[in-house]
């Protein structure tokens, strides 16, 4: 049984709606995350999920993901948060970055709140990554090519893990390795929301009227 409740810059209930059954969870995962929406309205997925257990949708990425590392004891059934796990997604090769992160607002003891960094594979720093995880023991770390047109795969390695490893969790939270994070502030704000706000939370900056960057393949604009 995962208690998730919520994801923050992707707060999802799985409590809520009599999906906090493991298996009912990791269909969640399967289906959702790994889906096109482009074709498909994520929403109608979701729904389906809530009310049947599954979905008719095809997924179109790769639902297991291998890793390369894993966090130590992060989420052991005994020692894991039972209320926020922190996902900083960081390029494999931003060793400096997270170093800053795990001195300064990563550095949290609290006994219910953990800190994760999703990599992906770089090869002219994975002997210093290998280094790094053995040291820190803080390391998700999947097998793909750590490029920006794979984010999906972190975002994707992360709710596998919370899924399979995470039961306790009620919330996860996704943050860049470029931002500055008051923890204890989220934890405050959390604990202000209602049962209600809680089983329905999915809390992220909208960006009003944006329009995708790139060239549409058909007239070259």
């Amino acid at each position: 049984m995962m208690n998730l409740k919520g994801i923050l810059v992707a707060y999802y209930n799985v409590d809520g709606q009599d999906l906090s059954k493991k298996d009912r969870s990791r269909e969640f995962h399967v289906w959702c995350i790994h889906n096109s929406i482009i074709r498909t309205n994520l929403r109608e997925i979701v729904e389906e999920i809530f009310t049947k257990g599954s979905t008719t949708s095809k997924p179109v990425n790769p639902t297991n993901i291998e890793y390369i590392h894993k966090p130590l004891h992060v989420c052991d059934l005994h020692n894991g948060p039972e209320y926020l796990l922190v996902l900083v997604k960081s390029d494999a090769s931003n060793i400096a970055r997270r170093l800053s992160i795990r001195h300064t607002w990563g550095n949290i003891s609290h006994p219910h709140i953990k800190v994760i960094y999703l990599l992906g594979y770089v090869s002219v720093v994975q002997n210093m990554i290998d280094l790094e995880s053995f040291t820190f023991k803080d390391i998700l770390q999947g097998h793909f090519i750590d490029i920006y047109d794979n984010n999906i795969y972190k975002t994707a390695m992360a709710y596998q893990y919370a899924v399979n490893n995470c039961i306790n969790t009620q919330f996860l939270f996704f943050v860049d390795d470029d931002f500055f994070i008051n923890i204890l502030k989220i934890n405050q704000y959390l604990e202000t929301l209602t049962t209600t706000l809680k089983s329905k939370l999915f809390k992220g900056h909208i960006i009003k009227n944006a329009k995708p960057k790139g060239t549409n393949p058909r007239n070259g604009t």
